[in-house]
């Protein structure tokens, strides 16, 4: 599997692995870190302390984030975001 089907197979709540993407249908793994959950019906996602591009590349495939970095701060459309919380994906 690729790294979009995987990620479809999170939001989906299905278990899929692929490269160094892994769901166990609860959660999204990237090389291990848990970068994206479900809670209570909804999505969080977190850079899980890696502002890496492949990190931001990952979560910007989930539907409603938009992950970019300029001059040092990250953000998710236009939210300032830190690399070490959690954020609900319906709150952008």
């Amino acid at each position: 599997m690729n790294k979009q089907q995987v990620i479809e197979a999170f939001e989906n709540g299905r278990k899929a692995q692929g490269g160094n993407y892994f769901s166990d249908g609860l959660s999204l793994y990237l090389f291990g870190n848990k970068i994206a959950e479900h809670r209570e019906g909804d999505i969080y996602f977190s850079l899980a302390g890696w502002n890496t591009t492949t990190t931001k590349q990952a979560l910007n495939h989930l539907n409603n984030v938009s992950i970019h970095s300029s001059k040092g701060v990250i953000k998710n459309f236009d939210s300032i975001i830190n690399k070490n919380d959690w954020y609900k994906v319906s709150d952008f």
